[in-house]
């Protein structure tokens, strides 16, 4: 994982969150809806625009893991 400095909460939240969802056909990003009852249960408050972020952030990872479901995928880091 790059090094995200200060903002490293937002992935610790983010694997709280499992990254993204599958029904085993499709992945997909968690939605606002989840990430507004998640904070909720766990007491988070969000500031700025964090949940937007964990949301965007849910989609980007939803969205690797469907491409590199191919096994001749490049590593993300080389793409």
């Amino acid at each position: 994982m790059p090094d995200v400095g200060s903002l490293e909460y937002l992935t610790e939240w983010l694997a709280e969150l499992d990254f993204c969802q599958s029904n085993g056909a499709i992945v997909r990003g968690v939605p606002h809806t989840e990430v507004k009852a998640w904070a909720e249960n766990t007491g988070v408050k969000f500031h700025g625009q964090e949940a937007a972020w964990l949301v965007a952030m849910s989609r980007a990872y939803a969205a690797e893991v469907s491409r590199s479901d191919n096994k001749n995928a490049d590593a993300p880091f080389e793409v």
